[in-house]
């Protein structure tokens, strides 16, 4: 059945409870919100736990920690006003307010915040519901023996880095930074207690994923998170499992169009031939958390698994790939993707597959029945524009990414013979209206024959700015908020009329 969904970062919605950035909490009010316009996938950015400055989802702690800026501290047994007052003192609360007003996601201010309150409230919890042995208790205790997995070296690894000054794993002394097994009995005696307050509050994590996600199935929507490809060099999951990733060697992207050289990424490729020789435990036990989280889930840059472009850190500098000849990167994609379709059951698996990509990626995921993606203004042949209406049904058609504009912005950008290319097929006026413009563009995009068409969010309410421009670093990425709150947005009669047009556009091409 074909669907319509709408990608947005967490970190851009709020409500009037947030501090300062979408919380868990809020995406239930939000997808009730996008029903409105006829939408029934959710599509959230990756929500792993960053480090402290960082902005990036990309560049996550943890393939698994939920992270705790996304917690809506309100729903804490041990957290009232009281706490927060005390916790934030007048310094504190004046910046709350601040960070709350801000037009941008400030992630310094709101970590340090929330860190300040859960720290009180952990406090709280050990000296009442730990002493007494209580029902959080055990239930603390039966969630760190079920996510032990990763929960304990993702623990010990936050105990260390905030020990070392949250300097990167690589700096620690000899013993706990090659995981001698003495040095990290020792470590975790040290730590134990710091260790408990971080499966203490991955534990309330979960409990308000698993809240926030039973709302979303009662109001009939899918929820699609986003697998980035590799993880951070400074990261628990690297520390400890270093040697399945090449530490000698960084991630790209070959030459092309676009660049020359190709791209370097700074990340850690993975040591394949170790991750096979554990028969990819590590890929599989990541898999099944995007499941135990999602109901569908995007792999960010497929064509990595079947090979991946490297070069040395230090000397030669040119990239290669790391296995050579058709037949062995099919091979080992081939073995990958039946991995992720395997464990990630029954929840979907869907490929980004976008930049050059070898013909035997595209025959593995029609053999697997998997998902690709049709990005618009780059589905050309031949000087021509494809018809979203010869898409392959296993696809997902969308006019732009996180990575690029918004098609409100991108449209203007494009070449003229593209714009003109496009107005002609769209019967698209020159001088149309945004509206005009708006019902041309959803028509267009919602009758690929793809199965699921997907909108970036400000392409829903007319909105121009972007949520990253890649290559750069800078306040604007990924710190875009919404103009309003969700309370306000449920009740604005002008998005209303908007949500109404679209979802009449969403049932004329049988989405609804």
């Amino acid at each position: 059945m074909r669907k319509a969904g709408t990608t947005v970062g967490l970190f851009s919605i709020y409500g009037e409870k947030s501090w300062g950035i979408g919380e868990l909490a809020d995406l239930p009010a939000f997808a009730r919100w996008l029903k409105r316009a006829g939408q029934s996938w959710l599509q959230v950015l990756p929500v792993f736990e960053m480090p402290r400055g960082e902005s990036s989802p990309y560049g996550a702690l943890s393939a698994f920690a939920i992270d705790p800026v996304y917690l809506r501290l309100a729903d804490i047994n041990e957290v009232d006003d009281a706490l927060i007052r005390c916790a934030l003192g007048a310094e504190g609360l004046d910046a709350l307010v601040r960070a709350k007003d801000a037009t941008r996601v400030d992630y310094v201010a709101v970590r340090d915040l929330k860190e300040k309150v859960l720290d009180a409230a952990f406090v709280r919890f050990i000296e009442n519901d730990w002493a007494l042995e209580g029902d959080s208790a055990r239930e603390l205790l039966a969630f760190a023996s079920r996510e032990a997995h990763w929960l304990e070296d993702y623990a010990l690894f936050m105990a260390l880095r905030a020990q070392h000054g949250e300097c990167s794993w690589t700096e620690w002394p000899a013993g706990v930074r090659d995981r001698d097994p003495r040095a990290l009995a020792q470590a975790r005696l040290v730590h134990a207690r710091a260790m408990l307050k971080r499966a203490w509050v991955q534990m309330h994590a979960a409990k308000q994923w698993d809240a926030m996600r039973a709302e979303l199935a009662r109001e009939g929507m899918v929820l699609m998170g986003d697998l980035p490809f590799v993880v951070t060099r400074d990261s628990a999951d690297v520390w400890s499992h270093g040697g399945e990733f090449h530490l000698h060697l960084s991630l790209g992207a070959p030459p092309d169009a676009l660049s020359a050289e190709g791209q370097d990424w700074g990340l850690p490729p993975y040591n394949m031939p170790r991750m096979a020789e554990s028969n990819w435990q590590w890929m599989r036990s990541r898999t099944r958390r995007m499941a135990q989280l999602f109901d569908a889930f995007r792999v960010d840059h497929l064509v990595g698994y079947f090979r991946q472009w490297v070069r040395e850190l230090e000397g030669d500098r040119r990239g290669y790939f790391d296995n050579e000849g058709d037949e062995a990167q099919a091979r080992r994609g081939r073995e990958l993707v039946d991995l992720f379709v395997h464990e990630a059951s029954p929840s979907k698996v869907i490929a980004e597959d976008l930049g050059i990509i070898p013909q035997f990626v595209r025959d593995t995921l029609a053999q697997t029945n998997t998902p690709g993606y049709k990005v618009l203004p780059w589905e050309q042949e031949h000087g021509q524009f494809r018809d979203p209406g010869s898409f392959p049904e296993v696809s997902v058609a969308t006019w732009s990414t996180h990575d690029t504009q918004p098609i409100t912005a991108w449209f203007g950008d494009l070449q003229p013979w593209e714009q003109a290319q496009l107005r002609e097929k769209m019967a698209l006026a020159e001088d149309a209206t945004n509206d005009e413009k708006m019902v041309k563009w959803l028509t267009w995009l919602y009758g690929a024959r793809s199965e699921l068409a997907l909108t970036l969010v400000q392409e829903l309410v007319d909105l121009p700015e972007r949520i990253n421009t890649p290559g750069t670093v800078g306040p604007d990425n990924w710190t875009l908020r919404l103009p309003w709150s969700i309370e306000t947005a449920l009740v604005d009669s002008v998005l209303g009329a908007r949500f109404d047009r679209i979802k009449g556009l969403v049932s004329d091409a049988a989405r609804l």
